[in-house]
Formats: C-alpha cells, sequence, structure tokens
C-alpha cells in the first residue's frame, strides 16, 4: 500500500511545505459518484442514436466496436451526425445524463478527501458539477474559492483581468468546460484540436504560469493513455535532462497489467511523468480513497506543527537579544 514517505517522494513532500502542489483531476474521480467514463458515455450516444433512427444497426454495431480503442472519435462522429439531422438536443441530452452526479454523498467524501492535501489550484477535465457543487459548500464557510471556465467568455476576461495569475487560493479551473454550457465542452476531436492548438492564447498563457509555480502536478483520475494531457505537462517545462519529476500520475489498474504498466512507466518519465499504480481488484475505483487517504496524512507530516513553528521562532528570539 502506498504510503508516500519522504525518503520515497522528496519533491512532492517538499512541494507541500511550498504549497505548490497543482491537482489534475479526471473522469476517474467522477466516476466514484455516478459519471460515465469516455467509453461509457460514447456507447451511450450510440445507442440513443439508434433508437432515434439517426443510425442504422450496421452503423451501430461497427461504431460499439471502436468505443474501447477510441471513445472520443464515436463522441465526435455522432456529434457530427446529431448536426447534421438537426437533432443536436438528442446529443446534448445524452451527455448532461452521462456526466449527472448519482451519488452527491459520494462526491462530497471524495472531493473532502482532495481539499485536505491544500493544493495551491485544482485543474479539471470533467464537465459535472461535482466539484463546482462541493467548493459552493465550503465557500459558503468562509472558504475564498474562485472558479473559473476556461470555455466561456466572461471568464475568459476575468482571466485576462488578473493577467492568467490564478493558480493560487485553491482555485478552480474547468479546463474543457461544463454542462453548463454544454454547447462550448470540449468533447469531440474537433474542439480538442482547437483547444490544445499552439493559437490557443489563454491555454498557453495559462500553462505557462503553471511553469512559474515550480511545484509539482498530480494527476488524479486519468489513465496513460490521456496522452494530451501528459504532452502538455511535457511542455510546461524545459528540463535540464529526463531525470526530473513534473508530474505524479496516480493510476488504477488491475493485477493483471502489471506488466504491462511497468513496461511503460519508464517511458512516461521521459516525460517527467511518474506514474504510480494502485490496484483495484478488490474495492475498484473507490480505492483511490484510501491512497489520498495515505497521502494526506503522508504531507501532514511533513509540514511542521504550530509548536514547532513556535519553538523556531522562540528559538531565533534568543539570537536577537
Amino acid at each position: 500500500m502506498l504510503q508516500f514517505q519522504r525518503d520515497d517522494f522528496p519533491d512532492l513532500h517538499q512541494a507541500a511545505e511550498n504549497e505548490s502542489i497543482i491537482f489534475f483531476i479526471g473522469a476517474g474521480v467522477s466516476k466514484l459518484y455516478g459519471c460515465l467514463l469516455w467509453d461509457e458515455m460514447a456507447v451511450k450516444l450510440v445507442q440513443e442514436l439508434r433508437e432515434a433512427n439517426i443510425f442504422t444497426y450496421a452503423e451501430q454495431d461497427i461504431l460499439l466496436k471502436d468505443v474501447r480503442t477510441n471513445p472520443r472519435k464515436v463522441i465526435s462522429i455522432c456529434y457530427r451526425k446529431c448536426i447534421d439531422s438537426n437533432c443536436l438536443n438528442i446529443y446534448e441530452k445524452a451527455i448532461k445524463d452521462s456526466v449527472a452526479i448519482k451519488d452527491p454523498d459520494k462526491a462530497l467524501k471524495i472531493y473532502k478527501k482532495i481539499f485536505l492535501i491544500k493544493a495551491t489550484t485544482h485543474i479539471t477535465t470533467n464537465i459535472d458539477l461535482g466539484l463546482k457543487e462541493y467548493v459552493s459548500l465550503i465557500q459558503d464557510a468562509g472558504e475564498n474559492i474562485k472558479i473559473y471556465n476556461c470555455m466561456i467568455p466572461h471568464d475568459q476576461e476575468r482571466i485576462r483581468q488578473v493577467e492568467y495569475n490564478i493558480f493560487k487560493d485553491r482555485n478552480i479551473i474547468y479546463l474543457h468546460g461544463t454542462i453548463e454550457h454544454i454547447q462550448e465542452c470540449v468533447l469531440p476531436v474537433e474542439k480538442y484540436l482547437s483547444h490544445y492548438s499552439e493559437n490557443n492564447e489563454l491555454l498557453n498563457k495559462l500553462f505557462s504560469k503553471i511553469n512559474q509555480i515550480k511545484g509539482i502536478i498530480i494527476f488524479l483520475g486519468y489513465g496513460l493513455n490521456e496522452w494530451d494531457i501528459i504532452e502538455r505537462v511535457y511542455k510546461i517545462r524545459e528540463f535540464p535532462n529526463h531525470t526530473e519529476c513534473v508530474a505524479y500520475l496516480l493510476s488504477p489498474i488491475y493485477t493483471h497489467e502489471v506488466t504491462k504498466f511497468n513496461l511503460e512507466k519508464d517511458y512516461y518519465k521521459s516525460f517527467g511523468v511518474t506514474p504510480i499504480p494502485y490496484i483495484i481488484d478488490e474495492y475498484g475505483y473507490e480505492k483511490i480513497n484510501s491512497v489520498l487517504d495515505n497521502l494526506a496524512k503522508a504531507i501532514d507530516k511533513s509540514r511542521p506543527s504550530p509548536y514547532e513553528i513556535i519553538s523556531e521562532i522562540e528559538e531565533e528570539g534568543k539570537y536577537v537579544e
């Protein structure tokens, strides 16, 4: 079981002390409270369009076979088909249903654990509102956390007005939009390519700000196949060598995937990303709860206690006298 001891993760503990941890939150987290993963969302879309007689049986069969290997392609085909058939409402309803929060208590539980780690910023590529709803609860308790949706003009202007200095105060950044503005969400490939193009000034400047923080990124709820995000992280830093760790990827795997994982981990380390596996054979995605518990405990130990801080101040006072 992962214990995240300082000897094994010195840079992670240092980032905790410097308050420079950045969380990237992916679909595996939303899965815990009932949202669908990419492949499940693609299946739902195909089936909805088949029931509406927009796809033939043959088209449905072909697309369902493609779901496991390339769900984003299938979602994009469904999106384009809905536009061509003038039934975008079917697409939007299927997406909203796919990311509806089925278990609010589990959403509250997982985000409470994530926020115990006190990251400087929480960035998510999810489009559900679980994170936003949790933040609204703790804001009512006196927290001053701001939420930014990178896909709507209003928030884009807010980001520009503060000169992209939003990586602080545990702020929330929705990188791909939310279902509140589903037309703008980054789901189809055409929107994905535009969003991650070199011409996207907003995104480029946001990621350059991450570089200035010089912290550690923790990927939570992502798989090793999330190449687009990993590539962006690689571009954040110009490392002097390929041994520097920029990010940790907490990766859920099954026991039968261990050999494959071991073959791939060095490949990802060359991009500054260190994958950390945790086995989900018995508890499934729920296993992340105990992983986060251990991470929070380890990082708390890395921070000086109030007694240690007071003792240090008193010790310095002696020398001043």
